[in-house]
């Protein structure tokens, strides 16, 4: 008996269900009017990544924004004014350091006087009260001087908090843009122009075109 090769090509014959293997629900993440709606926004559309579906009135996020940025404006003018603030003391206190120190040398020497009996009591007591009062001054501006750490750090702390709402806002107004992440087919939409939709509403869904997936049954 001979045998001889064949080719053979075997085939299964089965039945499955057709899935696309990514799929995407557009879902409102900022809530307000819908100002522009994509034509082509509809069941069975095929719609390009990228592509602008939808867009939320974006006026109140765009003032939130600007009122954000105001708040990190004002806290940042006032932190150079307390750097300004901060020099100036400095400076003042050095000039009121000199000042103290001429008088307290020209009380000493008043008191040299005085043992002399050169001058009168009247005379060393003024003197004593200019060293006082000039002591005094130097010792409020060391006080303003070591408060302004604290501020600064108040400050800061501002800056850091009208910082995060600033990029929260940023991040909104970003928001009242829905785009298509990849190329798909619409399967359902929910959303019409001029209407009001709230944030985690699904206004459309739809499934990739790229790669479909089958789980398919066979005898």
């Amino acid at each position: 008996m001979l045998f001889r090769s064949v080719d053979v090509v075997p085939r299964a014959i089965g039945f499955g269900t057709v899935n696309a293997q990514k799929s995407w629900s557009a879902v409102a993440e900022v809530s307000g009017k819908i100002v522009e709606l994509n034509p082509r926004l509809l069941r069975g559309a095929i719609i390009a990544e990228g592509a602008l579906l939808l867009r939320i009135d974006p006026t109140d996020y765009e003032l939130a924004l600007a009122r954000a940025q105001a708040s990190v404006t004002s806290v940042d003018a006032e932190l150079a004014a307390l750097v300004a603030k901060q020099k100036n003391l400095q400076a003042s206190r050095d000039i009121e350091r000199r000042s103290l120190a001429l008088s307290q040398r020209e009380l000493e020497r008043k008191q040299a006087l005085k043992q002399r009996g050169n001058i009168s009591d009247a005379a060393l007591d003024e003197q004593q009260r200019a060293v006082l009062a000039a002591s005094q001054r130097v010792q409020d501006l060391d006080n303003s001087l070591a408060l302004l750490p604290a501020e600064r750090s108040v400050l800061l702390a501002k800056q850091s908090l009208n910082s995060a709402l600033r990029e929260e806002a940023r991040l909104n107004l970003t928001r009242t843009e829905i785009r298509a992440p990849f190329d798909l087919r619409l399967a359902e939409t929910r959303v019409e122009r001029t209407q009001f939709v709230r944030q985690g509403e699904i206004l459309a869904q739809g499934d990739g075109i790229a790669v479909a997936e089958i789980e398919a049954e066979y005898p």
